[in-house]
């Protein structure tokens, strides 16, 4: 009889509540439809400010000392660097043990003693900065910069030395 008396729409509207309700069950709580703790957090990237570094008078002297030795390098290198050339281009093709093959290895081996002084700096510097990360110190920039440049250095000798090395016989 309600059929007969309200259009189909107007069915489906009254039916409604009573088929929503029919399917609910009192006994459960529902969640809120408010946003949850984690739609609400603040998911900007945090920024840490390292605090200043405090100047050291005495890693200072240490790092002048020791940029001041990789500079006398530097400058000893050139000189024995084209000794040695001239040497090893004299001892190729002569035979291990011949008066050109150990004066080239002689010359090698002076420039290897001044290679052994860039490592020695490089790993001066590479303790003291272990040392600062050991008793929780922020890194020193320009003990940072020492590194890098020794590094740097002793890399180009050794490539060099080897470079030398290999042209001689039994190299």
């Amino acid at each position: 009889m309600i059929q007969r008396l309200l259009p189909a729409p107007a069915l489906f509207l009254a039916t409604l509540p009573l088929a929503l309700s029919a399917c609910a069950d009192a006994s459960h709580s529902y969640p809120s439809l408010l946003p949850r703790p984690i739609e609400t957090r603040d998911t900007a990237e945090v920024v840490h400010v390292a605090p200043p570094v405090v100047a050291d008078p005495v890693l200072d002297a240490t790092i002048a000392g020791l940029t001041k030795t990789l500079a006398q390098v530097a400058g000893n290198w050139t000189q024995p660097a084209r000794s040695t050339a001239i040497k090893v281009a004299a001892a190729r093709g002569q035979p291990i043990g011949s008066d050109a093959w150990l004066d080239a290895q002689t010359a090698l081996a002076e420039l290897d003693q001044l290679r052994a002084q860039t490592l020695a700096a490089l790993g001066t510097a590479e303790e003291t900065a272990i040392a600062r990360a050991g008793d929780g110190q922020q890194p020193y920039p320009a003990l940072e910069t020492l590194r890098v440049r020794a590094s740097a250095q002793l890399d180009a000798e050794t490539k060099e030395i080897a470079e030398r090395q290999a042209l001689l016989p039994g190299g």
